[in-house]
């Protein structure tokens, strides 16, 4: 009766790992002795025991009905063996994990696809913190425009030509703004009057019609030789806090005080998520 039950062990096994070696092989009517059933489950032992690895698992061969709950723990697991191709579609559920159970050394880059995990099943209580890295995340949405150089002398809000992005984002703040354009061209805002020595302006960053961020780009009481210029670094911009979705950002700048031409010269909009 042992015989057989080594043999059905070793014929289970081997197919789950198929480096076992039977150092001894049985005969059907055979005497055997102790030592042979002894050396065949040592075999076993001596592949299986704290040595389950990538290698000894076939693709697709871990299904949630094989995991019993909570049995998924760090202390199972080698560093980088958690692999997509080891993982039928949706067996990692939340009742197969123990909390804190997933590190970031645990899990090979890319390695795990949406594909192997079930809806809602990897909660904040199962993971370690700080064990989500960069390397692990999806790269955050950004968008910028390309140098941007516009005039108007408009006393109401209007927009400035090419500073608008489209940026689709999962809910978190976005950081709007104003940057230079990168060349080696001085990036202001400038508000100039050849008859007026009060030169004042002003921009808003709006999200559709809603309004993000609104200030004086400049504003200033004091001419020079009849003509009042005024010039301001680059450095204009707001947190927008928003549902998830895709939104449309855009610059808008006016003239205040009267006869007054309203610059934007070498800048770029831009728009990411934190």
């Amino acid at each position: 009766m042992r015989a057989k039950i080594a043999l059905l062990l070793l014929l289970s096994v081997g197919a789950f790992a198929a480096q076992i070696p039977t150092p001894t092989q049985f005969a059907a009517g055979q005497r055997i002795v102790a030592s042979q059933v002894n050396s065949n489950f040592t075999a076993v032992n001596s592949v299986v025991n704290g040595n389950i690895a990538s290698d000894n698992i076939v693709a697709g061969g871990i299904v949630a009905g094989n995991l019993s709950t909570d049995s998924v723990t760090t202390a199972k697991i080698l560093a980088l063996n958690v692999t997509t191709a080891k993982l039928a579609a949706g067996s990692v559920t939340n009742a197969k994990l123990e909390d804190l159970g997933i590190t970031s050394d645990k899990i090979a880059v890319s390695g795990v696809a949406t594909a192997n995990i079930a809806t809602g099943s990897i909660i904040t209580a199962k993971v370690a913190s700080e064990s989500i890295t960069r390397v692990k995340q999806a790269a955050l949405g950004q968008v910028i425009t390309g140098s941007v150089t516009f005039t108007t002398t408009s006393a109401t809000f209007v927009d400035v030509t090419d500073a608008t992005v489209t940026l689709t984002h999962s809910g978190r703040p976005v950081f709007v703004g104003v940057v230079s354009d990168g060349t080696d061209n001085a990036a202001t805002f400038q508000a100039t009057s050849a008859s007026v020595p009060d030169v004042s302006a002003e921009y808003k960053i709006l999200r559709g019609s809603t309004v993000v961020a609104r200030g004086y780009i400049c504003r200033t009481g004091t001419g020079i030789a009849d003509v009042a210029t005024c010039n301001a670094p680059v450095s204009v911009w707001g947190l927008d806090h928003a549902p998830a979705g895709t939104y449309v950002y855009k610059l808008q700048v006016k003239a205040v005080s009267a006869s007054t031409t309203v610059n934007a010269n070498f800048i770029k909009m831009v728009a990411f998520e934190l």
